[in-house]
């Protein structure tokens, strides 16, 4: 098994389906995410206005995550097919516990900063994190349910 795969198949469009795979791999991922957030919130930032890269780092974070959770599989789960639009991780358990951490962090700092004057950037980032934990924790319910992903067809 290697970290990084692409499908099989149409050999013409596989390389814009990339698959992370190991452990390793995802956790490399998050890690350039995290670090390509900071530097692009700190080339943002503007003296005197420190909301703006709270912001920016917040919804770059969203995005790279949700990237992630396309790119990403499971060692069980089919590598070519596109995940449907509600998973996020491969197993229930691990959506359960990334949901349950960025909900409670994101609630947690949500009202510190509500208790504390603080700014309405850092509530817009709070707010982000309890979404992005909020859709783990629904992928997570449906994959503990057992539903199958519906099929959706755009006519």
């Amino acid at each position: 098994m290697t970290a990084f795969t692409t499908p099989q198949g149409d050999a013409g469009s596989a390389w814009l389906r990339p698959r992370i795979r190991s452990t390793p791999a995802k956790g490399l991922y998050l890690l350039l995410g995290t670090l390509c957030g900071v530097v692009l919130a700190n080339a943002a930032a503007v003296p005197g206005a420190p909301d703006r890269r709270t912001v920016l780092l917040a919804v770059v974070v969203a995005a790279w995550v949700v990237v992630g959770a396309r790119l990403f599989r499971d060692e069980h789960e089919a590598v070519a097919p596109p995940r449907a639009w509600w998973r996020f991780t491969g197993k229930p358990t691990a959506g359960f516990v990334i949901g349950g951490i960025l909900v409670a962090a994101g609630g947690a700092a949500a009202v510190g900063a509500a208790l504390t004057g603080g700014s309405q950037a850092a509530l817009f980032a709070s707010g982000v994190a309890a979404a992005i934990g909020a859709a783990y924790l629904h992928s997570s319910l449906r994959l503990h349910a057992g539903r199958p992903p519906r099929r959706v067809r755009l006519v």
